[in-house]
């Protein structure tokens, strides 16, 4: 009792170190104090509560603070826990316009999985959950047809059909759930292969969202842009 009483203090105590952070923020952001609100919603972020409105400010003013790279990174990740929010949806798109590489958050054309950018809309966690619905209904149906209920085979047919669908579209979700970075330094080098010494291909600006294919032990990322160019990314 008294371990659920001291957890049940925390959790409260957290929760209004959290508010308390958050509407500092707001009031530092009103006041044109982007630094300071910056930091307050940061000690938020550091509480452990990952809310995607709390990203987007984040977002938004590091916006207003010019820090493009570093904008772009919390609406990113504001937008993979939201992904049907409206206002993010905006934010995103105001930070990308500002990138000057004119890169987009999207596979390049020539990749099948491009074309699947409408599943983006839905949380792969949202897709899971309707294919175990799915699936237990059909299992249900399957109960009841082995004990000689009254259950036609159309119905059971209908409900193989939707699992069978519903299992290609979260496996489909799946294979566009991605890492994206973003440079958040002046420049960025990419090279041939994971060595400083290799050809250098082109250089990225910061801001410049990419999508991470492999990580190294020595910190070199093989990416991959909207546009279809790939290269290692050396460490900052």
């Amino acid at each position: 009792m008294r371990k659920t009483c001291l957890l049940f203090l925390l959790l409260t105590c957290s929760n209004v170190l959290f508010a308390s952070s958050v509407e500092s923020g707001a009031k530092l952001f009103d006041q044109s104090d982007f630094s300071g609100a910056a930091r307050e919603w940061e000690d938020a972020l550091r509480e452990g509560n990952n809310d995607p409105h709390l990203l987007y400010n984040l977002g938004v003013t590091n916006l207003e603070l010019g820090q493009v790279g570093k904008a772009l990174t919390y609406l990113i990740a504001a937008e993979k826990l939201s992904p049907r929010d409206d206002l993010i949806q905006h934010g995103v798109d105001t930070a990308l316009a500002k990138v000057p590489d004119a890169l987009t958050l999207d596979f390049p054309k020539s990749d099948p999985r491009y074309y699947l950018h409408v599943l983006q809309a839905f949380t792969i966690s949202e897709v899971c959950l309707v294919t175990v619905l799915a699936l237990s209904l059909l299992t249900t149906l399957l109960v009841f047809k082995r004990f000689k209920a009254p259950i036609g085979n159309l119905p059971i047919k209908m409900s193989f059909g939707i699992v069978a669908v519903l299992s290609t579209v979260t496996l489909a979700r799946y294979s566009i759930s991605y890492d994206w970075g973003v440079v958040q330094r002046e420049k960025a080098v990419v090279f041939q292969t994971p060595d400083t010494k290799s050809p250098v291909l082109f250089e990225l600006r910061e801001g410049a969202p990419f999508h991470i294919i492999k990580t190294l032990d020595t910190g070199f990322l093989k990416i991959r842009l909207s546009d279809g160019k790939t290269g290692w990314l050396a460490p900052s």
